[in-house]
Formats: C-alpha cells, structure tokens, sequence
C-alpha cells in the first residue's frame, strides 16, 4: 500500500508526459534555407577589425560590424548567417583591418552571388592572406559552396 502512494503520481506522471507528445510530428533535417558569410584570417594577424556588408536582392544595403568570431587550425574566423534569405542577386563585402608587427592594413573582396529559390543553404567563402607590414594584406572571395 505504501509503495502505490509513493509511485503513484510518478507513474500517472509519466504517462501524462508521453501523452502530451501524441499527434506530434517530427521532420528531421528540414533546416531552413540560408545564406552564411565566412571570412578566415590567418591568426599570426592581429585582428583589428573584421565584417561584412551586403546588398540583397531589394538594394537594401546592410553592414554587420560584429560577425560571429571563431577558430579553426591556424585561422581566426568570422561568420554571420542569414536564416530564410530572398532569392536573387546579393552582393557581399567581406572586409579586415589587420596588423603583423606595425600599423594596421585594411583589405577587402566583393563578390555577387545569386542565392536560389530552392531552400538550400549557401555559404560564400573569404580569405585573408598577405602581410600588412609589407602593404601585401589582401581578401580574397574564394567560393560559394552548398552546405
């Protein structure tokens, strides 16, 4: 008797819990369409400033000064990603403003990509490369791949 007190309720809840779960459904890997910018800059650079802007397909021109920082071997990077994009011509600046050892150099590439209408997921590639000591720091767009 002291046990059916004591599970009791742990049991109706349990059952309460699967119960709240009929009639859902579950669509695995329908992710929504989207369009990421990625930038690499490798990390022997002192990043002074890194970002993006891009001009969708309605000439609304957007700058992002804060992308998404990360890392991967031998890279600092930044992202940012665009969830459910309009279909069309974009276009995208990728910009960097670094430093080896002396006074920072800027550098930038702008590419024009045109994102489908089909709700895949798009990422346009950047990558610094050079020496702003040298005046040789350049960015340059380097593809636009699925994912």
């Amino acid at each position: 008797m002291d046990w059916f007190v004591i599970l009791g309720p742990v049991v109706v809840l349990a059952v309460v819990a699967l119960l709240g779960f009929a009639g859902c459904s579950f669509e695995g890997g329908s992710l929504p369409p989207s369009l990421t910018f990625k930038l690499r800059v490798p990390d022997a650079l002192t990043i002074v400033q890194a970002g993006f802007v891009f001009t969708d397909p309605a000439m609304v021109r957007t700058p992002i000064d804060a992308p998404t920082a990360s890392t991967e071997p031998g890279f600092n990077v930044f992202t940012h990603s665009l969830y459910t994009p309009a279909p069309g011509s974009w276009e995208i600046t990728a910009a960097t403003r670094a430093s080896a050892t002396g006074a920072p150099m800027a550098a930038q590439a702008v590419t024009t990509v045109v994102f489908p209408s089909d709700g895949t997921r798009w990422r346009v590639d950047f990558e610094a490369s050079g020496d702003p000591d040298a005046g040789t720091l350049r960015v340059d767009f380097v593809a636009f791949v699925q994912v």
